[in-house]
């Protein structure tokens, strides 16, 4: 057979495969939650953690699980008076200030009312509310499309500032910010330019003369001003970047969108957040800008369409930093993002779209790491990937066996011979991959009518001599290294069936060209029988010379070297100390040499091979799942499983059995805390050589430090 080339190669090159700018995770609440599909405008939160956010179409209170939303009745006068929100505020009183496109609004927490505050001159739409700012002397200050407000909290009316001095009226100006600084001098974003306001003396207040360098700078439309920890001044604008003013050094610059990768997003800057000492993110219309402040190097994060932890959408209306470091964003038209910063620990490679990195393929069915830590990945769509972690490389192998018009190479499952091999399974039978030549050779095995054996390669295990072979309805091969089919291991057959004895008749060693007369044929198929069922699912050497065979439909023990089954196990109802569940996902021998089975709704099982009993940990001893995909254990003898419910983290407190809460702890993590899914694939999960552990499923691959893990135990609220 020739040995022919067809696959293509793409290849991507990237600064860093796992950069902070690949691995933040933002989880989303969308209108699939209930939140109204318009833009998120403002966040707020309370005293209690209660989360609050506005948009075109009301209030709402987010407590970590439900959403509570208040929007305007006008059959009902103590609903809210507007359903735009454009502003909130809680007061060092405790008291919640709603500012809408038709006033200002006070909320009652006990009735869960509002009380309406009007403007008297609401000329040209002068009774909308931008924003809503508490003095360092405790006053309320309103911005609207009219100037600025001071709110009576005597008389709950809003005054008129006047001012002589610098400006004579902002009553001519239509407001969009207001910032209190550290000296407690309230910066106003106007259409107009920047103002300076004293709220002391209720007189408006020259601007530096530095801050002139730039005409674009004090003529602009400010939509956002804050104060980083050193005292800086930042300035969002409609239309020229961000402007920082440092008083200190009496100096301003300007950051604007340069066609490079280190440069904002955009000129629209909505929003702006200060994280820390050294972080600063912008609201843009292209995305997250993210500015390193020492280093003066943004990080840009958009929206990827198959990329389910991405931002939602691209244009940023707000931003929200919570008593627990939680980022939430507010977007034009993708709902609320939130990031929060233990979704770090995992470090997710997903499908990869334009000049994005990643996986050709979501769905991860295989992973092995070779001996450089390169990682090889089979998908179910995309063949196989190759992700060079070192040199940040990543390459795509679509293998297509039957020709460059065919689809690429479904792949169940992959195994590193050792030899510069990759053993691969998949949905068009057995292949081998050589990673030296990148050449891909097919093995098929035809039967005597022509017809192939089970194509679809569930698991493949190499030894010293050849590689195991499970299917998916034809049993175990055993193929030798030199391409012969050896051995045919099958559940127990009824030789009268003649149909049965053709499935199983192989060219080759075991060529079979003529009819069965009778029964009673005498047909060297050189077939071992005994296997609980021929839907092969895992396969475990243990030893030299013994194999654990999985099966949808119970365990075999396989003695090799005597070519023998020794013991079957099946779940067998109301009997104590039996496997949980006949359908076994994968195995997994530990450090303490015990076996563990993954099952397919029966949890996790324990061997213990001095009783032959099996021992079960399930979600009545804490497993926030029972479906089981891939085991690994650490460098500290905990377990990490996989499940359809994301990963669950065992550690023995005391290793007892039968298995109690009491001596086990189980902690879950889920999408939530940042993987890239909460379902994996069964056996795709190793230990890398880097001590990480990683696990492949539907949405690509999580890897991470198992001793770095923080794990965040409250909802977001």
């Amino acid at each position: 057979m020739n040995n022919k080339k067809y696959f293509c190669i793409v290849l991507l090159f990237f600064l860093s495969l796992f950069s902070e700018g690949q691995t933040l995770n933002f989880k989303h609440i969308s209108f699939k939650e209930g939140l109204a599909q318009s833009p998120v405008s403002c966040f707020l939160q309370d005293k209690e953690g209660f989360i609050w956010f506005g948009n075109l179409k009301g209030l709402t209170r987010y407590d970590g699980y439900e959403l509570k939303k208040y929007s305007s009745d006008i059959s009902d006068k103590n609903s809210i008076s507007n359903s735009r929100v454009n502003a909130i505020l809680q007061d060092s009183k405790d008291q919640i200030w709603v500012g809408t496109a038709n006033g200002l609004n006070r909320y009652n927490k006990k009735l869960e009312t509002f009380t309406h505050i009007d403007i008297l001159d609401i000329k040209g739409g002068r009774n909308y509310i931008s924003s809503i700012v508490e003095d360092k002397q405790k006053n309320i200050w309103v911005g609207t499309f009219g100037g600025i407000k001071k709110l009576n909290l005597k008389t709950l009316k809003l005054e008129d500032v006047q001012s002589t001095t610098v400006v004579p009226n902002f009553k001519k100006f239509a407001v969009y910010s207001l910032y209190v600084d550290k000296e407690n001098k309230i910066w106003v974003g106007t259409n107009n330019g920047l103002k300076l306001f004293n709220p002391t003396t209720g007189k408006a207040i020259l601007l530096p003369s530095f801050f002139y360098q730039y005409k674009d700078f004090v003529y602009n439309k400010i939509f956002v001003t804050k104060q980083d920890l050193q005292g800086d001044l930042w300035f969002g604008t409609e239309t020229s970047g961000i402007f920082k003013a440092s008083v200190s050094q009496k100096k301003v610059t300007n950051y604007t969108f340069e066609p490079k990768k280190n440069s904002i997003a955009g000129n629209w800057v909505k929003d702006i957040l200060i994280d820390g000492n050294e972080k600063i993110w912008f609201a843009t219309r292209n995305g997250i800008s993210v500015l390193n402040a020492k280093s003066e190097i943004f990080t840009n994060y958009k929206h990827d369409p198959l990329n389910s932890n991405s931002l939602s959408d691209n244009t940023i209306w707000s931003f929200l930093k919570d008593k627990d470091d939680c980022i939430w964003v507010g977007t034009f038209a993708g709902g609320i993002n939130f990031y929060y910063k233990g979704n770090s620990n995992f470090q997710n490679i997903g499908e990869s779209i334009g000049t994005s990195t990643g996986l050709n393929h979501v769905l991860v069915n295989a992973i092995t790491e070779d001996e450089n830590g390169g990682l090889w990945v089979g998908t179910f769509g995309g063949g196989l990937n190759f992700i060079d972690r070192k040199n940040g490389l990543s390459k795509y192998y679509a293998i297509r066996p039957k020709g460059p018009a065919s689809p690429s190479l479904g792949i169940r499952s992959l195994a590193d011979d050792g030899k510069g091999n990759l053993w691969v399974g998949s949905l068009n039978g057995l292949g081998l991959f050589n990673k030296t030549t990148k050449t891909y050779k097919p093995y098929n095995f035809k039967l005597a009518n022509g017809r192939m054996i089970e194509n679809l390669i569930i698991c493949v295990l190499p030894d010293k001599d050849g590689v195991w072979v499970g299917t998916d309805g034809g049993g175990l091969m055993y193929v030798l290294y030199n391409g012969e089919r050896s051995l045919l291991m099958l559940k127990k057959v009824d030789k009268s069936d003649k149909s049965i004895l053709n499935s199983i008749a192989f060219t080759g060693l075991n060529n079979v060209n003529k009819t069965f007369p009778n029964a009673s044929a005498n047909v060297d198929l050189n077939l071992i029988e005994g296997l609980t069922d021929n839907f092969l699912t895992c396969l475990l050497k243990d030893g030299n010379d013994f194999l654990w065979i999985g099966t949808q439909n119970g365990l075999n023990y396989y003695d090799i070297k005597n070519k023998k089954v020794l013991q079957t196990y099946q779940k067998i109802a109301d009997t104590k100390y039996q496997i949980s569940n006949g359908n076994i996902n994968t195995l997994f021998k530990d450090s303490k040499n015990r076996l563990w089975v993954g099952t397919e709704e029966g949890g996790l099982n324990y061997f213990d091979r001095s009783n032959k009993r099996f021992y079960s940990i399930t979600k009545k001893e804490g497993l926030k799942d029972d479906v089981i995909h891939a085991i690994v254990e650490d460098k500290s003898g905990n377990l990490w499983i996989s499940t359809d419910l994301g990963i669950n983290k065992l550690h023995f407190n005391n290793f007892k059995v039968p298995f109690n809460k009491n001596d086990l702890v189980v902690t879950g993590y889920t999408a939530s805390d940042g993987l890239t899914s909460n379902q994996f694939s069964s056996q795709a999960g190793l230990r890398l050589k880097s001590n990480e552990i990683a696990f492949g499923g539907l949405n690509g691959i999580s890897i991470f430090f198992p001793d770095k893990i923080i794990k965040n135990t409250e909802p977001p609220k």
